[in-house]
């Protein structure tokens, strides 16, 4: 789950704007980098919750599953941070589900501490992966950028010709420039 689903932080829950993904994020980021946030420090030593305190079926002495309302309910029966609970449980997990940014974008996937050797990958809803991974590799351009692109180019061509007698920095092929006349 993300930030803005699992935060139990009453202060970043409180200055939630206009973005609530993107205020929480910056909020979070904010209090975390300094150590501020008492919910991230809380985890140090942080053992989870025991098998007793939750009843969901789970086999005697296992540690629980726990859904995005479990680990909330947990986050502030505890007062530690669900988000980085997870992020911090998947080093010893078995099954780690992620969505497909987490293994297309490079920094999303460095990010987490998997350890992808050996690993085996299960796809869901895999005939959405194709399209998935043309939008992550693709970005749109409008005419009025390109133009301005164009321009630029052109810009610096003429101040590249203006400034020197060469044009285009012709190469004789022993490294050398050739002028052109």
């Amino acid at each position: 789950g993300s930030r803005e689903q699992m935060c139990v932080h009453d202060r970043v829950l409180k200055n939630v704007k206009d973005n609530p993904a993107l205020s929480i994020n910056h909020e979070c980021s904010k209090l975390t980098k300094n150590r501020k946030c008492n919910y991230r420090n809380n985890l140090d030593g942080f053992t989870g919750p025991s098998p007793e305190t939750f009843t969901t079926g789970d086999l005697p002495g296992t540690q629980p599953v726990l859904d995005i309302e479990d680990l909330s309910t947990m986050g502030k029966v505890h007062k530690v941070c669900p988000f980085y609970y997870t992020r911090d449980s998947v080093k010893t997990a078995d099954l780690v589900l992620l969505p497909y940014n987490y293994l297309f974008d490079r920094e999303a996937r460095s990010s987490i501490d998997v350890n992808w050797e050996n690993a085996i990958l299960i796809f869901d809803e895999a005939h959405n992966l194709e399209s998935f991974a043309s939008d992550a590799t693709s970005f749109d351009i409008s005419g009025l950028d390109l133009a301005g692109c164009i321009q630029e180019v052109q810009r610096a061509a003429g101040i590249c010709s203006q400034n020197s007698h060469y044009a285009g920095g012709a190469d004789d092929g022993g490294g050398s420039q050739v002028k052109l006349d």
